[in-house]
């Protein structure tokens, strides 16, 4: 998998745009077990962003698809879980809500287009937990 960032081209600047610049620190969950805590996009899928992000603006619009995707794998992600090293709790949940929000703010600028849909496939609604509530096991084993 290529990672290049160079600031003086689209691929770099969106992925200044998207947090995405530090190679095996980018901004996505895990993939698979054994990888590292998160991943980057690849050169290729930075690329296909700036290419089919659906705006006048190869950049914002490229940097809103990234976004969208992005809350579609977390939304795909363990619900929660704590990080062994600081004992602090990730919330996958509050991660994709706060990608799903950073793409409609960069598809709201001038040239960020209307959309993907990228997450019209595999999204789901955990609506029913609401911020704060204690996580059960819904299916207890009896003792």
């Amino acid at each position: 998998m290529a990672f290049t960032y160079d600031l003086s081209t689209d691929r770099g600047a969106t992925r200044l745009s998207i947090g995405d610049t530090i190679e095996f620190a980018g901004p996505r969950p895990t993939q698979g077990s054994g990888g590292p805590a998160q991943t980057n996009f690849s050169d290729d899928e930075i690329d296909y962003f700036l290419a089919n992000g659906g705006g006048s603006d190869a950049v914002i619009s490229g940097a809103a698809l990234g976004f969208e995707i992005l809350a579609s794998e977390w939304t795909s992600y363990a619900l929660s879980e704590k990080d062994g090293a600081t004992g602090n709790m990730m919330n996958a949940k509050d991660t994709a809500d706060t990608f799903a929000d950073r793409a409609d703010e960069w598809r709201a600028k001038p040239g960020g287009g209307t959309g993907s849909n990228a997450l019209q496939s595999g999204l789901i609604d955990y609506n029913f937990q609401q911020k704060g509530d204690e996580l059960t096991d819904p299916f207890p084993i009896a003792e």
